[in-house]
């Protein structure tokens, strides 16, 4: 990082040093450029001054002696003198037709002019109103500042020239320039030496300025932003001065001061937040899109491997492989989760870390973006091995006490058997002594033998439907026909009813669908429901047991219910919602398990148990339901998965 640090910012020292050249470069140069202007055009004006006096003052001398004595060779000789005694490097004198009539340079005293010739071209390429009387050309011999000064043919003049014309000649002096020139550029190279010279200078004290109160204020900011992206909140900008950078280094400092303080605060919160979610027994994951583990809590990460402790990032299947909590991962709540946006409750069997089996309740809630899309979800894993012995325990103390209470009941009902019984034995143990032998004392034998088998089949039979209930819950579900299992329950049932002076009335012919499910755990459902209504009911009452198939419309089917009714006092509206409540009871003799019991074991075939109706005096209606699909079944190691709401 060091070096693309020191890269970008020689990079910007040299955009700045390029963008400062340029501008002071282009600055001297323009101004060069018009210095020389004007420095070239002052010279040459003044050259062309000089020469245009020189050539007016040569023109009015030999218009003098041309006028007053007409003598040729005295203008020759003026002519030359002029051309020795002044500056000019030639003087000539052209007539009409541009033939030399009088040169100082004896290589042009017999030439002769055309207009077409390069040096009259000079001219005569413009019109006459536009012909400037002074040029620079080059000829040979070097370069001159060339004066022409027309001749006017006057009326003095007219005595030796026609008065038709309007000039009669014109007189040319020739400068030399070249030397002047050749001043002028030494200067000029001098004045590019110098300027160059100072533009150095001004891009080296820009330079240096920039670096001074810009770039090096600028390195202070690439230093505290680095150590503050580098963790270091302490790092802050030094102040100084009074102009833009102070104010933004002061409002760089503040904004690191309220960054700091709310990176604090979110590392505060989230240390709160991990110590929070450590704090709980219950494991805790969160999960994104891609089914990656975010975050985790202490007590998840206890439930897995040693080596495998480190599980941020990992996909979940690979973090739990070993455990037979995912299966073949075919049937995960979390995608289910992620697909419908609502709550999951799953329960699931997993192998410790001592090869022994645990069961965890699974309850996956979905956490949703800004778009309403699920974003991540959060799986809460309790371990409720316990809670299943316990529930496990508890029924099997509700079963017991239920079979207690139907003790009494079937004994009464046992006892008439074994009296008939015991008086055929009587009879038939009578007649044996009298031993008369005959046919009547034959027939009646027979006739009490007979009675006495019906009775102990009769009490077998009672002992076979008291057994079956009480040999515990069946291991497989079954096809169920429910009047049937109601009816057998009422017939248990019927002698405690009996006892208590109360009738049991199962609805007979009832054609309803069959159901699928464990017999034990319906036998202990309805046992439960159908003793609770006898208790709760006084000498004289009806409980009716009734069938009824509810037409819910949804995918799964219609649900077949089987409805307990009693007369008695009903239920408070105070203790209804408490009434699956373990433990709670309004009867000093009852134990508060039987609805819990039913509860859980109907939730074991995918039902329920529910209040229907109840009126204070006017009694109270319970429902067991069974859905008609075929319910999911809980293996082990395999998630059974219920909706939200389902506890």
């Amino acid at each position: 990082m060091a070096w693309k640090r020191i890269f970008s910012i020689d990079r910007l020292s040299w955009r700045l040093g390029i963008g400062v050249s340029v501008v002071v470069i282009c600055g001297l140069a323009l101004g060069f450029h018009l210095t020389y202007l004007t420095y070239r055009g002052e010279m040459l004006d003044a050259a062309r001054n000089h020469a245009a006096s020189e050539a007016k003052l040569v023109r009015l001398a030999l218009t003098h002696q041309m006028l007053e004595s007409g003598d040729r060779s005295l203008i020759y000789g003026m002519v030359q003198s002029f051309a020795d005694e002044h500056s000019s490097e030639r003087i000539m004198v052209l007539d009409r037709e541009g033939k030399v009539r009088f040169s100082s340079d004896p290589k042009y005293r017999k030439h002769s002019f055309s207009l077409s010739d390069p040096a009259c071209q000079v001219c005569h390429r413009f019109p006459a109103s536009e012909r400037n009387r002074n040029t620079i050309i080059d000829i040979e011999g070097g370069t001159v500042l060339r004066s022409v000064q027309p001749i006017p043919n006057r009326e003095a003049c007219h005595t030796c020239h026609d008065a038709s014309h309007r000039m009669n000649g014109v007189l040319i002096v020739d400068v030399p320039v070249g030397a002047t020139i050749a001043n002028m550029e030494h200067s000029v190279r001098r004045m590019a030496l110098g300027t160059a010279v100072v533009g150095l200078v001004l891009i080296g004290g820009i330079s240096l300025a920039f670096r001074r109160f810009l770039l090096r204020r600028l390195y202070r900011f690439e230093r505290a932003a680095l150590a503050i992206a580098g963790g270091d909140l302490n790092q802050r900008v030094p102040v100084d001065g009074n102009d833009a950078l102070t104010r933004l280094e002061t409002s760089f400092n503040d904004m690191v001061d309220s960054v700091s303080d709310l990176v604090r605060n979110v590392e505060a919160q989230g240390e709160h937040l991990r110590r929070v979610m450590d704090s709980v027994d219950d494991g805790m994951v969160v999960l994104d899109r891609d089914m990656a583990i975010v975050a985790t809590n202490e007590a998840f990460q206890r439930r897995f491997p040693e080596d495998d402790a480190e599980l941020v990032g990992r996909h979940c299947f690979e973090a739990v492989r070993g455990t037979g909590m995912c299966g073949d991962g075919g049937d995960c709540p979390g995608h289910a989760c992620f697909s419908s946006g609502k709550v999951h409750t799953a329960i699931r069997t997993r192998i410790d870390l001592a090869g022994q089996p645990r069961h965890e309740e699974v309850r996956i809630s979905p956490l949703f973006a800004e778009d309403g899309t699920v974003e991540r979800v959060v799986e809460v894993w309790r371990d409720i091995t316990d809670r299943r012995s316990s529930e496990a325990r508890l029924a099997e103390y509700q079963r017991l006490a239920s079979v207690g209470m139907l003790a009494s009941g079937i004994s009464h009902e046992v006892n008439t058997p074994l009296a008939s019984i015991g008086t055929c034995l009587e009879a038939i143990d009578r007649i044996a002594a009298a031993k008369t032998g005959s046919d009547e004392d034959c027939a009646a034998v027979r006739n009490y033998a007979q009675i006495a088998a019906e009775q102990v089949r009769r009490c077998g039979a009672i002992t076979q439907q008291f057994l079956r209930l009480a040999r515990g819950r069946s291991p497989d579900a079954e096809i169920i026909d429910l009047p049937v299992a109601a009816s057998l329950v009422g017939r248990l049932v019927g002698p405690t009813a009996k006892v208590a002076g109360v009738t049991v009335d199962v609805a007979q012919d009832v054609a309803v669908p069959q159901v699928l499910a464990s017999s034990a755990s319906v036998h202990q459902v309805l046992l439960n429901l159908i003793m609770n209504a006898v208790e709760a009911s006084k000498a004289g009452h009806c409980v009716k047991v009734t069938f009824e198939v509810a037409r819910t419309g949804a995918p799964e089917g219609d649900s077949i219910e089987v409805r307990v009714q009693d007369e008695g006092a009903g239920i408070a509206a105070e203790d209804l919602p408490r009434v699956f409540e373990p433990f709670f009871s309004r009867r000093s003799r009852g134990t508060g398990l039987g609805l819990f019991v039913s509860l859980n074991l109907a939730r074991g075939w995918g039902g329920d148990v529910r209040v229907v109706a109840t009126q204070p005096g006017q009694g109270t209606t319970f429902a067991a339901v069974f859905p008609q699909k075929k319910p999911q079944q809980p293996i082990s190691g395999d998630f059974e998965v219920r909706g939200a709401g389902e506890a």
